[in-house]
C-alpha cells in the first residue's frame, strides 16, 4: 500500500475516533423572589426586579431563570446588563390554574446584574422565580434537549427527551405546583441543588434542581412533593464547553 494513502486512512481513523474533554459545569450563585409588594397577606405586583446573585455575574457565564405564575400567566425576563434572554419551554396545569417557564441567558456581560419580570400591565400575577448562574457551558448553541410534564400526585416527571449531543451537559429540572401550601419539594433520582420558592399568597411555588452528566443519553427531570399537588415540570439540558479533542492511541509507522 503506498505510505502516503497509508497515512491518510490513519488520519481519517484518527479523526473519527477523537475523544472530546470538556470543561467543569459549576454552580456559581442562586438567589430568588417573588411579587409580593411588601404589604402583607396575598399583594402582588405586575412587575418586580431581583438580583442575579449576592456576586457579580461573570462574563461569559450562563444564567437560567425558572418562574412559576398564578392565572396562567406569562411573564417577560430582561436585565440591567443587556443581555438577551429566551423563554426555553412553557408548562400549564389547568386544574391548578399555574404556569412555569424555563428562561435563560448565555454569554452574560460581566456585571452587578439585576432582573426585571414583566407581566401584562393589567394583570397581577402571584409568582415566584429562582436564578442561577453556571460556568463551563457554551457561550452559543448551549442549549440541547427539552422536555416538560403536567401532573397530580406526589411525583412529578417530566418525557424523556431524546439522546444529549454529547457526553459532559447541564440538566436543570424547573417545577411549580399551586392548590396548597408548603408542597415540600424533593429531588428527582439524580438531581441536587433543590431550592425552592414561595410567591406571597402561600399557593405559588417554584423549585430548581440540577444535575451534571458525563454520558449521552435520553434523560429526564422529576420532583417529588410531600403532598399530593398539581405540578408543572420542566428539563433542559446544556451543553458543556469542548476544551480538547484527544484522538485514541494508534500506531502510526513511517516506513513498512
Amino acid at each position: 500500500m503506498n505510505k502516503f494513502l497509508y497515512k491518510g486512512i490513519l488520519a481519517l481513523i484518527l479523526l473519527f475516533t477523537a475523544t472530546p474533554t470538556f470543561a467543569a459545569i459549576s454552580l456559581v450563585q442562586t438567589n430568588s423572589g417573588n411579587g409580593d409588594n411588601g404589604t402583607g397577606g396575598a399583594d402582588y405586583v405586575n412587575s418586580y426586579t431581583v438580583a442575579a446573585g449576592a456576586n457579580n455575574v461573570t462574563a461569559g457565564n450562563m444564567l437560567i431563570a425558572c418562574i412559576t405564575a398564578g392565572s396562567q400567566d406569562s411573564p417577560v425576563i430582561s436585565d440591567n446588563a443587556g443581555n438577551t434572554w429566551g423563554r426555553i419551554a412553557s408548562s400549564t396545569n389547568l386544574t391548578a390554574g399555574r404556569k412555569t417557564d424555563l428562561w435563560f441567558a448565555q454569554n452574560v456581560a460581566g456585571a452587578s446584574t439585576t432582573l426585571t419580570v414583566q407581566f401584562e400591565p393589567s394583570k397581577f400575577a402571584d409568582s415566584a422565580i429562582i436564578i442561577r448562574e453556571y460556568s463551563g457551558l457554551l457561550t452559543s448553541g448551549a442549549l440541547d434537549k427539552i422536555a416538560s410534564s403536567s401532573s397530580s400526585g406526589t411525583t412529578h416527571t417530566t418525557a424523556t427527551a431524546t439522546t444529549t449531543a454529547q457526553a459532559s451537559e447541564l440538566l436543570i429540572g424547573c417545577g411549580g405546583s399551586a392548590g396548597i401550601a408548603s408542597p415540600t419539594f424533593g429531588a428527582g433520582a439524580g438531581y441536587g441543588n433543590l431550592i425552592e420558592k414561595k410567591g406571597s399568597d402561600a399557593f405559588t411555588y417554584c423549585a430548581m434542581e440540577d444535575r451534571i452528566v458525563s454520558a449521552t443519553g435520553e434523560y429526564n427531570a422529576s420532583f417529588t412533593t410531600g403532598t399530593s399537588a398539581d405540578a408543572e415540570t420542566i428539563m433542559a439540558t446544556f451543553r458543556a464547553v469542548v476544551t480538547a479533542v484527544a484522538a485514541k492511541a494508534l500506531w502510526l509507522f513511517s516506513d513498512f
